[in-house]
């Protein structure tokens, strides 16, 4: 009976968890169509809000590592399927990013250091296995959109 008790303590501890909500004061409009292929994100953040994310995820064994430092910055990271992850690091004057993840097994990688430049990419994986791997920042990444249909696609951004 000891030994069910602390099994049981266990289990719970293994499975707790601990939600933090924050109210957020700026506007976002998330338009996603998947019939039409229209994608939008509108965001207009206030000077007392300067960073903010916005992560959803439905779906199991997703997985989010965004590491982001910048004057300001909006990152919204929408996962529908399983599997997914984002891993970002950027350090930027200004990062405005929209990642949509459709499906099983997408990967985005990212990575920029110091080049402070504005950034506003965008995205968009509809599929499964797809990958997007992005390396440095310059004057021409600085308004990215990749968008992937289909599967087992993967497209690689090397910037000097």
């Amino acid at each position: 009976m000891k030994n069910l008790k602390k099994i049981i303590a266990i289990i719970f501890l293994l499975i707790g968890f601990t939600v933090v909500s924050q109210e957020n004061s700026q506007t976002e409009i998330a338009i996603i169509n998947q019939n039409l292929i229209d994608y939008k994100l509108t965001a207009s953040i206030s000077q007392s809000q300067t960073n903010s994310a916005i992560i959803t995820q439905i779906g199991n064994q997703n997985y989010n590592q965004n590491t982001i430092i910048a004057n300001q910055s909006f990152i919204q990271v929408y996962q529908n399927g399983h599997f997914n992850s984002t891993d970002i690091y950027r350090v930027e004057a200004e990062v405005n990013e929209f990642i949509l993840q459709n499906g099983n097994g997408n990967t985005i990688h990212e990575m920029s250091i110091g080049n402070y430049n504005i950034i506003e990419n965008q995205y968009i994986q509809n599929g499964d296995n797809n990958r997007i791997t992005s390396f440095g920042s310059n004057t021409i990444s600085e308004n990215l959109k990749i968008q992937i249909n289909g599967n087992n696609a993967s497209v690689i951004v090397i910037n000097r």
